[in-house]
């Protein structure tokens, strides 16, 4: 697994040798061919590692050249990162004076290369000493003969699985279903082999031919068709053409075959010649895959059929099945059956980790201890079979995805990781990079994620308003994969409640408990070199770490990411040496109390700071590079909110890069002025003003490129009547899809005045005397709306009725309108509505039509505190 290392190196020689614009003879000449020879190295030994990964690893002798291999690639990134600024610069040497630096400078690099190139010459040498040979048996060719023995075993056992069995089975016989693939998806070990051979099984008689094959990562084509002739009936002479052959035979035949685990579409464009495009004779073709796309691929949308992992109940079934295989009447005592259900948790609800962790149990005497020590082993081992067959998945990956993918490593087992912070950390951190121009660096970011998914290597915990991911989480059997891997390669590490921090030399990224961190982190160089630092409260007592912390960060010169977390309000005393850290490039603190001007003008790689909830005073109106800003929260009491940018004209301000602003006052906006963020795509602004809010409504819109907008007005009711009721215009914002609008607004516009496109809009504190509905319902594409008022709000009728009534509205969401006596609707209106939120309204009497249907089709029953009305939530 150590491409990774290396193509973090190659990616900065390139990067810096793109920098270095030379001709050859000039003093730059030399740099440029030291750093280009080291990336041809490098590439060689990436190439040498992707061979020898490839075959066996259990040869000692390859591991240690590996590992020799691996820390050879650390150490020439921790030169790069050192030399590199330096390097840049050098470009731009106009002056005599400027030489001097540059021939030091010089001088020490052209000593680190020289060390570099013994260093390689001695790992070929030792290669060649002692015969480390690449082995020529893959473990992938060994697991291939494992899973095809496995399809022609006999019927598997299936618990949990008998709703997905007739579900199945049914679509497969339906002669009315003109679609004849079924794509069976989900991420390694959930069943999708049991599954699709339980119900081939099933089915088989009802069709003229079947045929079941194993595909594999690696496929022999030709041998794989031979097999589906061999398997339908059809003779082949040595010289006939197998793929029209058998594409001739199974078109007058009713057949279904089974593809199992193809990995990619270009086996699929292979095999798919060998098959008739006729769905007429009733065929079906079952494929199973770790891929979403690749399902997608091959039979479309509605051919997806997502396994999901069993539940607690099927999942100890299973467990005791498998446990008591040989002896079904055998009893445990309750303690064994105690440490049992922790070790069925542990497993997840996958059923291949439930099956081999039961084989390890039933090898073992039955005694507590035997038994707590696989409970604290599982996913320990990479040598059993369900990580054998996880690590697959990761070997699959690209090299671009494979850092993505290892970064869950630093988030605590069963996290919920906001997709923000995750992207913006790997931009950060330059694993993610603009691709020639084309794409923005976030949105290739977001596709980087989505293929994770695709790949069920995570699962979405919820979405955003347009259906993006807007947090997510790792299985914990893919989390013991990923933690183990970036351990192993220094990549990344989650320090254990009592791991030493001698364990942590050379590692890349660290994260662990705050406390922890902060008693310790002073004490130890192991981590000096470290390019993610992150600080997660575990416990809820108040934590005020020493100064010696802070200056500790302040010492890690290759610092990229830092995130802190403490509970309640930490001061955070950085020294001025902090403020130097010129890799820093994203910066996240919570319940750190500044209270100082943050001197980040200095940190010229600073891509995203977010320090909500944490008063500051911040320089920002120079920095061009930086994307997204975060600042206090508007509920924050106001002594921790102290934001401010020093003065400036306008033309003195570059901010033409960011993305994010929140959370903002008028006064701070004003300053910067709207014209000068043409790319910002989401604004919050607390305390918003008259003169604020008349440039946002302006006839030519100065953010034109905004997607999200969130205003607090709370503080317009200071203000005359005639603003507090001003009817705003948005309507030219085409791009604004999310509205957010906190304050007391006593007058909506007309559709007229709202965004073209608007998907989400809520309304906090809100108070109208006339139905805010007759003027909603017509916005053609809301899909989500959440309305919220205060006891004085007299407002006692909605209507949502009417044929064109929220023709795309899919959930609606009402809080404390006390005086709401009917929520009226009809059978026409609202047609896509799928869940109906009503809390703290407690007059409702009278719900009719749409809503009053979609309410009837809750199971719930809950009648939150102050409420008539249950919660309805489907």
């Amino acid at each position: 697994m150590a491409d990774i290392l290396l193509a973090a190196a190659i990616k900065k020689t390139v990067e810096i040798s793109s920098k270095l614009a030379v001709e050859e003879g000039s003093r730059l000449f030399r740099l440029r061919e030291d750093i280009n020879w080291m990336e041809g190295q490098l590439r060689h030994l990436q190439s040498y590692l992707e061979a020898v990964e490839a075959s066996n690893g259990d040869d000692s002798k390859v591991r240690n050249l590996t590992n020799d291999i691996k820390e050879l690639a650390r150490d020439v990134e921790d030169i790069l990162e050192k030399f590199a600024p330096q390097i840049e610069s050098f470009s731009c040497l106009k002056t005599v004076a400027c030489i001097f630096p540059y021939c030091n400078t010089a001088y020490k690099f052209s000593l680190e290369i020289k060390k570099i190139k013994v260093r390689i010459k001695a790992i070929d040498d030792n290669r060649k000493t002692f015969g480390i040979m690449d082995t020529s048996r893959s473990v992938d060719a060994e697991n291939w003969d494992l899973r095809r023995s496995y399809l022609h075993a006999d019927e598997p056992e299936v618990i949990g699985l008998d709703d997905d069995c007739k579900n199945l089975e049914a679509k497969l016989l339906d002669e009315r279903q003109e679609h004849r693939f079924i794509s069976i998806i989900g991420m390694p070990g959930l069943g999708k082999t049991t599954l699709a051979k339980k119900i081939y099984n099933q089915v088989q008689p009802h069709f003229d031919c079947s045929a079941l094959v194993y595909v594999s990562q690696e496929p022999n084509i030709r041998e794989l068709l031979k097999g589906i002739a061999r398997q339908v009936g059809l003779d082949q002479s040595e010289d006939s053409n197998l793929e029209v052959d058998l594409c001739t035979f199974l078109r007058e035949k009713r057949y279904i075959i089974l593809f199992d685990d193809i990995w990619d579409n270009r086996s699929w464009d292979a095999i798919k010649y060998g098959l008739p495009y006729n769905t007429k004779s009733g065929s079906r073709v079952i494929i199973t895959s770790r891929n979403n796309d690749v399902g997608r691929y091959i039979g479309g949308e509605c051919s997806l059929y997502s396994l999901q992992p069993l539940d607690s109940e099927n999942s100890w079934k299973l467990f005791c099945k498998q446990i008591m295989i040989f002896e079904t009447n055998l009893t445990y005592p309750k303690e064994l059956k105690d440490i049992g259900e922790q070790i069925v948790g542990k497993c997840g609800g996958v059923p291949l980790a439930i099956v081999v962790t039961a084989g390890m149990l039933r090898a073992r005497e039955r005694t507590e201890n035997e038994w707590k020590q696989v409970l604290v082993n599982i996913g320990e081992d990479d040598r059993d079979e369900c990580s054998r067959l996880c690590a697959l998945s990761y070997k699959d990956l690209p090299i671009v995805l494979k850092s993505c993918f290892l970064y869950f490593g630093l988030f605590p087992k069963g996290h919920e990781v906001l997709a923000f912070d995750l992207m913006n950390m790997w931009i950060a951190e330059k694993l993610v990079v603009q691709s020639n121009g084309e794409q923005e660096v976030e949105k290739v970011a977001e596709s980087f994620l989505n293929k994770l998914l695709a790949r069920n290597l995570i699962h979405v915990v919820e979405r955003k308003y347009d259906g993006r991911i807007k947090t997510c989480r790792m299985h914990g059997i893919l989390h013991n994969l990923c933690v183990r891997i970036g351990k192993d390669n220094k990549f990344c590490h989650l320090l254990g409640a009592k791991e030493s921090w001698s364990s942590l030399k050379g590692l890349r990224r660290v994260a662990c408990d705050t406390k922890r961190t902060t008693e310790n982190i002073n004490l130890h160089s192991q981590i000096s070199k470290v390019r993610a630092l992150m600080c997660f409260t575990e416990n809820k007592d108040d934590y005020s770490p020493e100064k010696k912390f802070f200056k500790s960060i302040s010492s890690f010169r290759y610092l990229r990411v830092l995130s802190l977390q403490f509970d309640g309000f930490t001061s955070g005393h950085f020294p001025d040496e902090f403020w130097n850290l010129i890799h820093l490039s994203y910066i996240r603190f919570r319940g750190v109390a500044l209270g100082i001007t943050m001197n980040i003008s200095n940190l010229k790689n600073l891509l995203t700071l977010d320090i909500q909830d944490c008063g500051a005073s911040l320089d920002i109106l120079k920095m061009k590079q930086l994307r997204h800003l975060l600042l206090s929260d508007m509920e924050m009491p106001m002594q921790h909110y102290n934001c401010m940018c020093h003065t400036a004209s306008s033309t003195e301000v570059c901010l033409e890069n960011l993305q994010t602003l929140k959370w903002v006052s008028s006064a701070v906006l004003e300053q910067i002025g709207m014209h000068n963020l043409p790319n910002l795509r989401r604004l919050g602004i607390d305390d918003l003003s008259k003169n604020t809010f008349e440039k946002l409504c302006c006839p030519v819109p100065p953010l034109a490129k905004l997607e999200e907008l969130t205003l607090n007005m709370a503080r317009m009711e200071t203000l005359p009547r005639e603003v507090r009721g001003e009817r705003w215009n948005l309507s030219r914002y085409q791009s604004l899809v999310k509205l957010h609008v906190k304050g007391h607004v006593f007058e909506l516009p007309n559709v007229e005045g709202f965004p073209p496109n608007l998907v989400k809009l809520s309304l906090h504190c809100f108070n109208v005397k006339e139905d805010p509905m007759r003027t909603l319902k017509q916005l053609p594409k809301l899909k989500i709306l959440k309305l919220e008022s205060h006891t004085w709000a007299e407002l006692s009728m909605m209507n949502c009725s009417g044929a064109d009534s929220f023709p795309q509205l899919e959930m609606l969401h009402i809080h404390y309108f006390q005086y709401l006596k009917e929520l009226i609707s009809d059978d026409v209106g609202l047609p896509k509505l799928k869940k109906v939120i009503i809390r703290n309204c407690g007059d409702v009497q009278k719900i009719t039509g749409r809503i009053q249907s979609v309410m009837g089709k809750s199971q719930s029953s809950d009648i939150l505190e102050g409420a008539q009305l249950p919660i309805i939530d489907l």
